[in-house]
C-alpha cells in the first residue's frame, strides 16, 4: 500500500529538495523573518521521507517552534503567498468512528 503523500512529492531526492529550500531562503531573504526560515526548515525535515512532501498540523508546528497558533498561521501564509509552500486541505479519515 502505497502511502498518499506520494501523490504530493515534489521532489526525487532530499538533496534537490534541501537545495531548493535554501534558493528559496536566499531569494526571498528580505521577505521573510527569522519565525518564517524556521517554519520552512521545519517542513523540509518533515518533507525527507517523500521529499517535499509532509503532513504537519498546526499544534505540531506550535509546539516544535514555541510559537502561537496565530504566529504559525501567519507564517505558513506568507510561505504560501511567496509560493515557497502550498497547503493542500485534507481530512484524515477517522478509525472506528
Amino acid at each position: 500500500m502505497t502511502n498518499y503523500l506520494t501523490d504530493y512529492q515534489s521532489f526525487k531526492t532530499v538533496e534537490e529538495m534541501d537545495m531548493h529550500v535554501e534558493k528559496h531562503i536566499l531569494a526571498h531573504y528580505g521577505e521573510m523573518n527569522q519565525t518564517d526560515r524556521v517554519l520552512l526548515s521545519l517542513v523540509a525535515q518533515y518533507g525527507c521521507k517523500f521529499p517535499g512532501a509532509a503532513h504537519l498540523k498546526v499544534s505540531t508546528i506550535c509546539h516544535a517552534t514555541n510559537k502561537s497558533e496565530a504566529t504559525v498561521r501567519r507564517s505558513l501564509r506568507k510561505l504560501e503567498k511567496l509560493l515557497i509552500i502550498k497547503k493542500v486541505p485534507t481530512i484524515r479519515r477517522v478509525s472506528k468512528g
